[in-house]
């Protein structure tokens, strides 16, 4: 599952730095295209990066299941809970859904928000934050995320007690006083290092959670809960934490640095919620397991 994840970091990484790029040549080599006009820059880059959209489907539509007829898709979970319709299970996912959705939170802010608040601070072009950004993201977020499925397997050979909760409550533990520390950070040589830092700490876990969630789903119900899993972190993580920020940035629109305390405000926010959740879930889950 953290190698699944980690396509998604690789091409987040990519896509600014190359939108970055494509946008610096458009700016300075963009042109009236035929049939369609003038365009901005930005517009130009957008419609540039989605020019290879068709091959992506072509390729998606050689994939094949590789299962031979017949054969059996994973158990029926290891039977600590029935399947999440039940009642008695809807503050299990409910704890599980909400404490990654304020972990996740955490991603999604600095993906959306970080590049503006960059230009603002340091006065760089978008295609150097696009470079430097994009750069610290596609090498920390994909080490994190596979360090977290490594993590997860070796705690699971040991026998630990819930390891992948244990590992989603320490990404976010850890991630707690790194973004204190943001708050107040400055100049870009302690600024990207450190932000490297908090998108390695806060991916250690996406992959360790869609793991558990397949393990303690019955096999009928895992297609639906993934997806009201998926559903919840991003309209949370999305619909709510990233605009909270624009709306309390805009609330000072003349200060340079009101965009990144708003996205350190959310975000510590969200962490604080996110720790105690995942925390009472690890320990109701360890009690059961013992």
């Amino acid at each position: 599952m953290s190698v699944f994840q980690v396509g998604a970091m690789i091409g987040t990484g990519l896509a600014f730095i190359i939108a970055g790029s494509a946008y610096e040549f458009f700016l300075d080599h963009g042109r009236e295209l035929p049939l369609i006009g003038n365009m901005h820059p930005w517009q130009q880059t957008f419609l540039a990066l989605g020019l290879p959209g068709p091959l992506y489907v072509v390729m998606l539509s050689c994939l094949r299941d590789s299962r031979t007829p017949g054969g059996k898709v994973g158990g029926e979970g290891v039977g600590l809970m029935a399947p999440p319709i039940g009642k008695a299970n809807f503050s299990t996912y409910g704890l599980l859904f909400l404490g990654m959705s304020g972990l996740v939170a955490v991603s999604y802010s600095f993906l959306t928000w970080m590049p503006t608040a960059l230009i603002r601070e340091l006065h760089w072009s978008a295609a150097q934050v696009g470079r430097i950004y994009g750069s610290t993201v596609l090498v920390s977020a994909p080490v994190g995320l596979i360090f977290g499925g490594w993590l997860v397997d070796k705690l699971v050979a040991r026998g630990a007690l819930q390891p992948h909760l244990l590992v989603a409550f320490a990404s976010a533990a850890i991630s707690l006083p790194l973004n204190l520390v943001f708050c107040v950070a400055h100049g870009p040589l302690f600024l990207f290092p450190l932000i490297g830092v908090i998108h390695f700490t806060a991916s250690v876990a996406i992959g360790a959670v869609p793991a558990f969630i397949q393990i303690i789903t019955p096999r009928q119900s895992r297609g639906l809960t993934s997806a009201i899993y998926v559903l919840v972190i991003n309209f949370i993580g999305l619909g709510i934490a990233s605009v909270l920020i624009g709306w309390m940035s805009a609330q000072a629109p003349q200060d340079p640095g009101a965009l990144r305390t708003a996205i350190s405000a959310v975000v510590l926010a969200s962490l604080a919620g996110a720790t105690v959740l995942l925390w009472l879930l690890f320990r109701r889950c360890s009690r059961r397991q013992e």
